[in-house]
């Protein structure tokens, strides 16, 4: 993974927050996880093991029509 494409994910990171999105990653492959952990990028992002755990992991207020 090249510095372009980390430096890539750190500014979707910082415009998901600025639109108060949240950003999860799942399902990383074990060489890209070693290149995040080496940069530190699971700092800003969340990053789970799996889709189902990351689409479990997110604050579901407001979602399809509901309170917020």
């Amino acid at each position: 993974m090249s510095s372009a494409m980390i430096n890539k994910l750190i500014l979707l990171n910082k415009s998901c927050k600025a639109q108060g999105v949240a950003l999860k990653f799942c399902n990383v492959s074990p060489l890209v996880m070693e290149v995040f952990r080496i940069v530190n990028l699971g700092k800003l992002i969340d990053i789970q093991g799996d889709q189902e755990v990351a689409v479990a992991s997110f604050d579901k207020k407001g979602w399809f029509g509901g309170k917020k």
